[in-house]
């Protein structure tokens, strides 16, 4: 299964320790388990967009549009850590 995306979104979790999000399954299991935000628009578009790339994983446009929604959504969160 082609799940993995050209380059990982870094996100710093509960504040403490840094997670590197390489793959379509890390990224749900992620926002599923560890999200610190569950109401935010750019959370919810994540969830989404991550499904159809998961039930697609071989679409290079999907995964790329997963990429997108959830470094939006880490944004939102206030986690993303753009200094790596």
């Amino acid at each position: 299964m082609k799940d993995w995306w050209d380059k990982p979104v870094h996100v710093k979790l509960d504040g403490k320790y840094a997670c590197n999000v390489e793959r379509l399954e890390k990224a749900a299991e992620v926002l599923l388990d560890d999200w610190p935000l569950s109401d935010g628009l750019a959370y919810l578009h994540a969830k989404e967009a991550v499904t159809k790339a998961l039930q697609a994983p071989e679409s290079d446009s999907a995964r790329a549009a997963a990429r997108m929604a959830f470094v939006a959504a880490a944004d939102e969160a206030g986690i993303l850590d753009e200094r790596k």
